[in-house]
Formats: structure tokens, sequence, C-alpha cells
């Protein structure tokens, strides 16, 4: 029973990209293509080599954190407008792609996951930076959906190594923060009336 929960978190992944896709069409939300496309890559290889090495249902929510990223950033051609890329969000690209080149290098899959993550959160530094600056540019709440996809890779943890825990914790800290910056000026203009 506890392998389904993956499936359930993505499930909720998929709701959180689909609000997320809304919002561009309505205008409210802007994406940062560059952060989207490089979002895609890392997951999609964290996926391939945790099936390598044996996950099963914990590798879900590592999917899904791609796979979402992939429809959003292929939406996002299909908007009017995308965010002004800076010499920032160049570098941090950068070396996000590096990273990823040196996870072909390897063979060893407790490097490559972790190269991966360091490829991931380079690729999410400048929407981070995005949503502190500008929390109204993005939606929130599919950061939260996102947190709890990936949360929902615990439950079907067979073996607590880096190669099967790393990711999904990964993917709960940037969400999480995500999630927070993303919302944070709505629940103070909440307190504070």
């Amino acid at each position: 029973m506890r392998d389904l929960i993956p499936l359930l978190g993505l499930a909720v992944n998929l709701l959180g990209v689909a609000m997320y896709v809304r919002d561009m069409f309505r205008g409210s939300t802007i994406p940062l293509r560059l952060t989207w496309f490089l979002w895609t890559l890392p997951p999609l290889i964290a996926t391939g080599v945790e099936l390598h090495q044996g996950v099963t249902w914990a590798v879900i929510p590592v999917f899904a954190s791609g796979f979402g990223p992939g429809l959003i950033f292929t939406a996002s051609f299909f908007v009017k407008g995308s965010w002004k890329l800076t010499t920032w969000d160049y570098v941090c690209g950068f070396f996000s792609v590096l990273a990823l080149v040196m996870w072909v290098a390897t063979k060893n899959p407790a490097l490559a996951v972790g190269l991966s993550i360091t490829a991931d959160g380079l690729a999410g530094l400048p929407t981070v930076r995005k949503l502190y600056r500008a929390p109204e540019s993005e939606t929130g709440w599919a950061f939260v959906t996102g947190f709890v996809s990936s949360a929902s890779a615990f439950a079907a943890i067979r073996h607590w190594t880096f190669v099967e825990t790393g990711f999904p914790t990964y993917l709960c800290v940037l969400t999480g923060l995500c999630a927070f910056l993303g919302l944070r000026k709505s629940f103070a203009s909440k307190t504070t009336r």
C-alpha cells in the first residue's frame, strides 16, 4: 500500500503543474524558461540512475519533478512573455550544464545523483532569486504541490542510501524554499489585516 503513495504524489505534482500553466495563460505567472528547461534534465537523469540501481516506487516523485517542468517549459512557448534572463541566470545555467556533463563522465551512482542535485540546484537558483524579488510573478501553490510530491517518495524508500534518498531530500528542501518564498507575501498580508 505504501508503494502507492508516490502515485498520489505524482497526481498532486500534476495538479501543481496544471495550476502553474493555468496562471501562465492568465498572465499572472511568468516562467523563467532556462530554469524550467534545466529542471527537466537532472531529475530525468536521476530517474535513470535510480531505476538502474533498482529503486522502484520511490523513483516516481523524482520522475515527476522532471516531467512537470518539461510540461511547463513546453507550455511557455504558447504564452506571451518570458522572464528576462540576466548574466546571473546564464552563469547558473552554464554551471548546471557543466555538472550534467560531469555526470556523463562518471559511472559512480552516488556521484551521479550528487551531480544531478548540483545541476538541478544551480538551475533553480535563478528562480529562487526571482521568487525572492518578485514572488507575485510565480505560482507559490505549485511549489507546495511539488513539496508534497517530493515527500511522498519517502513512503516507498526501501534502502536508506544516498542514491535512493538524496534527490527526494534535496527536492523537499528546494520546493519547500520555493513555496515559502512564493507564498510569504500572501501570508504576511493576511496576518496584518
